[in-house]
């Protein structure tokens, strides 16, 4: 999918090693992954201009995806948000998606699922700046 190719994606991982795979799927298709542990570096990262996707795992317990996803923490401006978790349910589904998540993918991770969602998401984000710039195809 060359839609994916360069890129570019802030892999917050909160140096938790389950989102390797999910790095790797994403370098496979031509990304540029930075993997970022701390949300300092998310921080840093968003006030350079970004990232064009962001990753991260949501988990019932953690706070930090929810941290992520409220704009005014880092800049009021986010790229999509893909939240990978292996406690994919209904109740985490809705407040991901409540709280500005673009989508979310489960884990054990299906290749094929995060290539949609992340390609999706890239286009939209293209569609969306396209239309802010005032360009109409």
């Amino acid at each position: 999918m060359k839609e994916l190719v360069g890129t570019r994606v802030a892999l917050w991982t909160g140096r938790q090693r389950e989102l390797d795979s999910v790095g790797a799927v994403l370098e496979g298709r031509g990304c540029d992954v930075r993997t970022l542990n701390t949300l300092e570096e998310l921080r840093r990262e968003l006030e350079q201009g970004g990232p064009d996707l962001i990753v991260t795992q949501a988990c019932p317990c953690c706070v930090e995806w929810k941290i992520i996803l409220s704009a005014e923490s880092f800049t009021k401006k986010l790229p999509p948000v893909v939240l990978v978790t292996d406690a994919f349910d209904a109740d985490i589904y809705l407040e991901a998606m409540r709280r500005g998540a673009f989508d979310c993918v489960a884990l054990p991770l299906n290749e094929i699922e995060l290539i949609r969602v992340a390609s999706r998401a890239v286009e939209t984000r293209g569609w969306q700046t396209r239309v802010a710039e005032g360009v109409h195809r």
